[in-house]
């Protein structure tokens, strides 16, 4: 997880294979795979009377790191990031109108768990008739 606004470009993958330990070459094919596990929520809504509240559930056996970011409708930063840390089986709840107040676009959750440990949605709430509406995290387009 880069939580930075700058790309990182000096880290590098090693492949070791205990397999080939003699004569090694260009026909020694290795797969890595790579998965976007940064979740997408389309839309919050922290203006007029609405508050938005994001559960988020950790549905792994092991920790994991989590950076909530807030983005306005065209795109720009609007709050966060809001950095939990998530113990197995978890589940979060983050009031998001303390952190994007009269706000209101979209978020990303960032988490360094593996593809699909991370599971969420967020619920906008009108408290003065009790009406929710609630929008799915799913994986960040491409």
């Amino acid at each position: 997880m880069n939580a930075l606004d700058t790309p990182v470009a000096d880290e590098f993958v090693r492949v070791w294979s205990a397999g080939c330990t003699t004569g090694c070459d260009a026909a020694d094919v290795y797969r890595l795979s790579a998965r976007e596990t940064t979740g997408f929520i389309p839309r919050f809504n922290n203006s007029g009377t609405q508050i938005t509240v994001l559960v988020l559930q950790n549905q792994g056996n092991d920790a994991v790191d989590v950076d909530v970011r807030f983005w306005s409708g065209a795109g720009g930063p609007l709050g966060g990031p809001s950095v939990v840390t998530l113990a197995l089986r978890q589940t979060y709840v983050l009031n998001t109108s303390t952190l994007a107040p009269g706000s209101s676009g979209s978020i990303t959750v960032a988490n360094t768990g593996r593809c699909g440990q991370l599971t969420g949605k967020a619920v906008a709430v009108e408290p003065a008739t009790g009406f929710t509406f609630d929008t799915a995290m799913t994986p960040r387009p491409r």
